[in-house]
């Protein structure tokens, strides 16, 4: 019985040991591949807004050819208010973004989403390094001028 005793508190005390010498911590996040800024709206439409969304876009070039690279829907921002596109690969890329109306006037019966803000990005893209982020891409977004109220122009 004395041996069985002696077993068990050495197999608990190698079990402790193990458990002790675990790390628990998550692995360090990557730097890279992403893009930080903040959105500022410079207009008079927001209020006339049903469901406002701030959509802020990736693409590698314009006019887009596709989907975007990177995409974040900010659900009714309340302006000036900070984004973060992550997980883009090394690339260069332009950030663009839209206010949308993602719940149009029923009354009118219209379905689609209204764009009714844009901001357009510098003239040269950004280009995104896997060993750290980019920072400071502020956009403004300002009321469209009706023209393009579809949401496919930039």
């Amino acid at each position: 019985m004395h041996r069985v005793l002696k077993t068990g508190w050495w197999v608990v005390g190698l079990a402790l040991w193990t458990l002790a010498s675990c790390e628990s911590s998550y692995p360090a996040e990557d730097p890279g591949g992403k893009v930080r800024g903040t959105l500022f709206y410079d207009g008079a439409l927001l209020s006339t807004m049903n469901r406002p969304s701030a959509c802020v876009y990736a693409f590698a070039r314009l006019p887009p050819a596709g989907p975007p690279h990177g995409a974040l829907l900010i659900d009714q921002p309340q302006f000036p208010v900070t984004y973060e596109l992550s997980s883009l690969e090394t690339w260069s890329y332009f950030v663009v973004a839209q206010l949308v109306d993602f719940l149009p006037d029923t009354r009118s019966n219209e379905t689609t989403p209204r764009c009714l803000a844009s901001g357009l990005p510098a003239v040269n893209p950004v280009r995104i390094r896997a060993d750290a982020s980019v920072e400071d891409i502020d956009l403004t977004l300002k009321d469209a001028d009706g023209s393009d109220a579809s949401c496919s122009g930039y």
